[in-house]
């Protein structure tokens, strides 16, 4: 009854909605705030819609790969999530948020993210394409570098993009440096550096010194080669040569590579020795020797020591796998490798059969008098530069490529003679111990 006389008493008020009509409020959408930005870190942030009827949002075509909304729809006053993916640019990107009540009315949020500042553990920086596609794929990454030198432009990048150009300032992949993709990975380390004896320091891939005797490096390759194709997939099918550049100025190097020469990490530390036997002479001689040359060392450091049956046997399972063809244990020119070469007295008369390598100076032979592979000055000897070729035209679909191809390509001359002397010859201020054989994985 008391609800009765209430309707009553507004009805004589002339205050009755049932005996007025029903008076309409007029439609709204307002949206707060109309401007939100994101840090380049992958975030979420909030929107207040307030609206007397329902109402979408769409999220702009030029920002929908990156930004995300909770809900698409809704009705009535609303709290909207909106997430933005990491931003993996060094510039910052925008989009916009548009609202549309069923009224018609309309509200924009505009969006922002700022440029990637500190590159994040497994960032992807792609350096060149290969204009025949990724078949040859050279990886660059860091070992013992921490978050301090990860900063976009910083430390990291850096030395990286620096290693990546070394590897081609030595023909023939100079000329052919069309044929790789060439791609930096960024590796976070807790700790910097590498240890001494053991893996003592907590770097991304285990990576330590054997010794201060040796200068063999040690890192865990099968986590090296897990981590590269998580962050680029697409290599667990191509041929990868991965140069890890070691946070360390000591002169040391190493090779770990699969038989058939699919995936191979070449360990370049950042020497402080003066060229050729810094790191542009170390990526030189490991990675674009052993790693993807698949060369074996040409080094004869027991100058009067005949090769041990051990050391043949280890020469010729290599080269069963196709490795170390710069080397061989006959220097008969009617048998060895590089016969061809012998053949060309004009073009080449600076071939010939040179006892000596393997480290061994007695029972093998190399083609030249000095090459990279002895003591890393930038110049490979012409059997290993037919290899190279000849490796790089094969993974590329190119098995028609025939050494009288290469022949007519081939520009490349030795050295000066001095420059061509061995390291003790010409004056070095240090003469440094051989670099550490390269290991071939499962022998």
């Amino acid at each position: 009854m008391r609800f009765f006389w209430n309707i009553m008493i507004l009805a004589l008020t002339g205050c009755c909605p049932l005996a007025c009509g029903e008076k309409t409020e007029e439609p709204y959408l307002r949206v707060s705030p109309t401007r939100v930005h994101f840090s380049n870190d992958s975030s979420k942030s909030f929107v207040g819609v307030v609206c007397n009827t329902a109402w979408q949002a769409v999220v702009t075509d030029t920002a929908s790969s990156w930004l995300t909304l909770a809900e698409s729809r809704g009705d009535g006053d609303a709290t909207l999530a909106i997430f933005a993916a990491r931003n993996p640019a060094e510039e910052n990107r925008e989009g916009t948020v548009s609202f549309v009540s069923d009224d018609g009315l309309t509200a924009t949020v505009r969006v922002t993210q700022g440029q990637v500042t500190v590159y994040p553990d497994g960032y992807v920086l792609p350096i060149q394409r290969s204009e025949r596609g990724d078949s040859i794929h050279i990886v660059v990454l860091g070992e013992g570098f921490t978050e301090k030198d990860l900063e976009a432009g910083g430390r990291y990048e850096q030395v990286m993009c620096e290693a990546a150009e070394y590897f081609f300032t030595i023909e023939p992949y100079g000329f052919f440096r069309p044929f790789f993709t060439v791609s930096v990975i960024v590796a976070e380390s807790e700790e910097e550096g590498i240890g001494m004896g053991s893996a003592s320091v907590r770097n991304k891939f285990s990576t330590y010194r054997q010794s201060e005797s040796s200068t063999r490096i040690v890192c865990d390759y099968e986590r090296v080669r897990d981590f590269v194709g998580h962050c680029l997939p697409r290599t667990d099918s191509v041929t990868t040569c991965v140069i890890m550049v070691v946070n360390s100025t000591e002169y040391a190097g190493s090779t770990n590579v699969y038989p058939d020469g699919s995936f191979a990490v070449s360990m370049c530390p950042m020497s402080e020795e003066e060229a050729p036997n810094d790191l542009e002479g170390l990526i030189h001689h490991e990675a674009g020797g052993h790693g993807f040359g698949l060369l074996g060392d040409e080094y004869s450091y027991y100058t009067d020591v005949e090769i041990t049956s051990a050391g043949k046997q280890a020469v010729r399972a290599a080269q069963q796998d196709g490795l170390w063809l710069n080397l061989d244990l006959t220097s008969d020119p009617g048998q060895i490798l590089w016969k061809d070469f012998l053949a060309d007295t004009v073009k080449y008369p600076y071939v010939g059969a040179f006892e000596g390598g393997y480290y061994y100076g007695k029972g093998i032979w190399r083609p030249e008098y000095n090459s990279c592979m002895n003591d890393n000055i930038p110049y490979y000897n012409a059997q290993s530069r037919w290899l190279i070729v000849r490796r790089i035209m094969a993974l590329s679909g190119l098995d028609e490529f025939a050494f009288e191809d290469f022949v007519d390509l081939d520009w490349v001359v030795p050295p000066p003679v001095d420059t061509a002397k061995t390291a003790s010859s010409r004056g070095l201020s240090r003469i440094l111990p051989p670099l550490a054989p390269p290991v071939v994985v499962g022998r």
